[in-house]
């Protein structure tokens, strides 16, 4: 895992955690954007039967893009972020 150093004051790591066995997986920012403490969990997917959750994803360009660009189709995407009610209007699988 390599550092990242951006400037004097601004430092941090881009970490991919994985638990396969219970199909969790997470990105995890940790360190310093010059004098504040970074600790943020940009994405999080689960993979449910089989479909990819997206449970969170805080990236400028969405994760969904890259999951489909990665052959996953739009109905086994499901977007755990939005409300159930809202799934079927989204264009992506629904719970």
């Amino acid at each position: 895992m390599d550092r990242l150093v951006l400037d004097d004051r601004t430092s941090h790591l881009t970490i991919p955690l994985h638990a396969d066995r219970i199909g969790q997986y997470l990105v995890l920012d940790l360190g310093w954007n010059g004098d504040k403490y970074l600790h943020a969990t940009p994405i999080h997917l689960s993979a449910i039967g089989d479909k990819v959750w997206v449970q969170y994803d805080d990236t400028e360009e969405s994760v969904v893009t890259d999951l489909m660009e990665a052959g996953i189709p739009r109905e086994n995407i499901v977007l755990g972020f939005r409300h159930p009610k809202l799934g079927q209007h989204t264009g992506f699988a629904v719970a």
